[in-house]
């Protein structure tokens, strides 16, 4: 299982145990799941940076529900066993946090690369950004998805780096809150529904043709994850898995209202600009669940 490093405030008042973690999280070796491409030796050294000054946040397995808290981070760039360059990470992490992630095999980053400006133009005022994972939606993937979801509004496009073994198909949407209450009473018009539509038949076509290849290792549904910013600096992560498009419509039909209800709760449910309010969608019950 795979870990992105770094720091998330503690909770004033509530006493932590603590528990110490150190390993690589990043290497200049070629990455497999997205063709063979290295990270830059000058990439490791900016994430260097953040990591040491504390700004860059952690989660469980590449899950933006499963933070973690952690303390005393330590970053170097150290050689690897394979010959390359490596960035070695240490430092102490939520002990209740940390177990509830169960068996942690190792660490990796996650990390967000603009789609070049042949595929998609800079633009800087864009109310909404997507990202998905570079190995499961390729750039022309992408860019129809962008080019559907551009009707109704400004979009930044950016490919998604798991830098782990087996990366999931993932799609993170940042987005403000007026664009989610747009969806709400008319999403069979939402450009952003079409532009989600899109990517999952593309997930759907590259699963059925993996299954052919392998039909023994199973491939979980993608993940949709809305990073969602109020005005008044309210934050939330919402989140779903599935390859249902009737499932996927719901969540979004009903995530505004679910979004008004966590804000009507904020007094009473910890909120920060490192622990956003947190939000799962049930596929079984139809209904987003406060975490």
């Amino acid at each position: 299982m795979d870990l992105p490093i770094g720091h998330v405030a503690g909770t004033k008042g509530v006493p932590v145990a603590w528990v110490g973690f150190s390993g690589f999280v990043a290497t200049t070796d070629p990455l497999d799941a997205y063709g063979g491409i290295s990270v830059p030796e000058q990439s490791l050294r900016n994430l260097m940076e953040r990591l040491n000054s504390g700004s860059q946040s952690m989660t469980g397995h590449h899950d933006g529900l499963l933070p973690v808290r952690t303390r005393s981070v330590k970053a170097e760039l150290r050689p690897t066993p394979r010959g390359g360059g490596g960035l070695w990470v240490e430092g102490e992490a939520d002990k209740a946090e940390w177990t509830a992630l169960g068996e942690v095999g190792g660490f990796s980053v996650g990390g967000r690369m603009d789609l070049a400006e042949e595929h998609w133009p800079a633009q800087p005022k864009a109310a909404l950004r997507v990202s998905a994972d570079l190995g499961w939606f390729p750039p022309e993937d992408l860019v129809a998805a962008l080019r559907l979801m551009s009707r109704d509004f400004g979009v930044r496009g950016s490919h998604l780096l798991q830098l782990s073994a087996l990366p999931p198909a993932r799609i993170i949407l940042e987005v403000a809150l007026p664009v989610v209450a747009a969806m709400g009473p008319n999403l069979a018009a939402s450009a952003v529904w079409d532009g989600l539509k899109l990517l999952l038949l593309r997930f759907k076509e590259k699963k059925g043709a993996l299954a052919r290849q392998e039909p023994d290792v199973p491939i979980p549904p993608p993940v949709f994850e809305f990073d969602l910013v109020g005005a008044d600096d309210f934050r939330a992560t919402a989140q779903l898995r599935t390859e249902n498009p009737e499932v996927l419509k719901l969540a979004l039909g009903t995530m505004n209202a679910a979004i008004k209800a966590a804000r009507v709760s904020r007094g009473s449910v910890e909120s920060s600009p490192d622990r956003p309010q947190l939000m799962s969608f049930d596929p079984e019950s139809g209904e987003w669940n406060h975490r």
